[in-house]
């Protein structure tokens, strides 16, 4: 969140839920395609799940449809077809109805953007992987949308939330899918989790607002510089200009692409920047995590 990134259409808020299933997992691969297998459970509580979703290879069944309230990406009502992401999950041997509270998935999008969801929210909202638009004209598959001064589609796997009414920052909306990491919380995120409890809560500010862009110790998204690795952002910017920086990016830089976060309470910014300058001390490289 401290250099510059695209600014992705990617967050949304529920207020209204349809419950498909009791969160759960229990991390056994079956060897169907597009998932990576065998795998034991005890080799998944040490490292990630990784599902690679192949388009090429239609990875993702598109029986199901879906009709969205109000698309994260497009702000309208939107159709799909594609599948529910629980019905995915059991596909690959992941088993909505045994899953740990404290497991994650983390999407990785073919333009570095890589957010994390909590599985229990993805489960209990509906989450569903949009492979087709079914409002696209006739031989499309999808209707481009505006994205600075260009046009983009969300394929070739998007994920949305079908029962929403307004958005606001509290859940992303991935396009450009190509693999699902899933796994508990210290095993997905262990290399940049904090380590001391009083920063918890600024971690969580941090995962919701900026691990999508940003990575620390090498865990998170691409879009924007590591956070952390070779040198944190508090050894060479100044530490009293970062706050201004966050809120307002564009004041400091012509032509930018990292959004404002003016959105956020100057305190919320304020604890994001003490992870961040936290995780100085907690240098970890990618080659010694655990992904």
């Amino acid at each position: 969140m401290i250099n510059t990134m695209p600014n992705r259409t990617s967050s949304v808020a529920l207020v209204r839920v349809n419950p498909v299933c009791t969160l759960a997992l229990l991390i056994i691969f079956n060897g169907l395609s597009g998932c990576m297998s065998p795998l034991c459970p005890e080799v998944a509580h040490n490292k990630p799940i990784l599902i690679q979703l192949d388009a090429a290879a239609k990875t993702v069944d598109s029986s199901e449809t879906i009709k969205v309230e109000l698309d994260g990406v497009y702000k309208i009502q939107k159709r799909y077809r594609g599948m529910a992401l629980a019905h995915y999950l059991s596909k690959c041997g992941i088993i909505p109805e045994q899953a740990a509270s404290d497991t994650w998935i983390q999407f990785i999008c073919n333009d570095g953007y890589s957010p994390v969801e909590p599985l229990g929210s993805l489960i209990q909202n509906a989450a569903f992987i949009a492979t087709a638009d079914l409002d696209a004209s006739p031989g499309e598959a999808w209707v481009p949308f505006s994205y600075g001064n260009s046009q983009r589609r969300p394929g070739p796997y998007y994920l949305v939330w079908p029962y929403i009414e307004r958005t606001l920052n509290s859940h992303s909306c991935p396009y450009g899918i190509v693999v699902l990491y899933v796994g508990r919380n210290d095993v997905l995120m262990g290399a940049e989790l904090p380590k001391l409890q009083k920063f918890q809560r600024d971690f969580a500010l941090f995962r919701s607002n900026c691990m999508m862009c940003h990575s620390v110790n090498g865990v998170g998204g691409t879009l924007g510089v590591d956070l952390n690795l070779p040198r944190n952002v508090f050894e060479y910017w100044q530490a009293d200009k970062l706050n201004a920086y966050v809120a307002h990016p564009e004041s400091f830089r012509r032509n930018g692409k990292m959004p404002s976060f003016a959105h956020l309470r100057h305190d919320d910014i304020s604890e994001i920047l003490n992870y961040v300058k936290h995780m100085k001390a907690h240098k970890l490289e990618p080659s010694d995590a655990k992904r």
